[in-house]
Formats: structure tokens, sequence, C-alpha cells
């Protein structure tokens, strides 16, 4: 996990556009922030909204949606962190 202060402004400027990108589809879907396809491909089978709406949040011990490895929680100060070491790995 990097410490936003070590990010470079590319860095910063990419965090910032990939946050918004999925806040905004969070907002017009009712929370949910996995792609449209993914979700409808979820619930097709049979996963509950709660179940198919996040990538990796709350999902520990879960596989990764993307590749496979498990997912991991980790509290920093009163944060609960879901991550996937693979697609998310801390330099």
């Amino acid at each position: 996990m990097r410490k936003p202060a070590s990010l470079t402004a590319d860095e910063c400027t990419a965090l910032a556009a990939e946050t918004l990108r999925i806040a905004r589809r969070s907002y017009r879907s009712g929370g949910v922030t996995v792609t449209p396809g993914l979700a409808a491909s979820l619930k097709a089978e049979g996963l509950s909204r709660e179940s198919y709406r996040f990538y990796v949040f709350g999902r520990a011990g879960q596989p990764c949606r993307r590749c496979g490895s498990t997912i991991e929680h980790r509290t920093m100060g009163s944060r609960n962190l879901f991550t996937c070491r693979r697609c998310q790995p801390a330099d």
C-alpha cells in the first residue's frame, strides 16, 4: 500500500479519473460498481445484488472477479480494506 504523497502527478491524475469513473457508474446503477455486463452475468447466475455489486469490497476470502486470486482484508486505522494482490499490487 503506497502513501498518497508518494504518487507522481500522472498517477494522481489517473487515480482521480478512475475514482470518478467508478463513482459515476455506481451513481447511475444504484450502487453497483462492477461493469453492467458483469452485473448482468452474475445476476443471471442467481447471485443477489449484494453478492454481485462490488469487485472486492466485502469479499475477503473469495476469488477476485478479474484474476481468481483470493481477496484479502486488512484494517488501516478505522478503514476496512479489501484487495487483490495480483490486480492491486502494492509497490
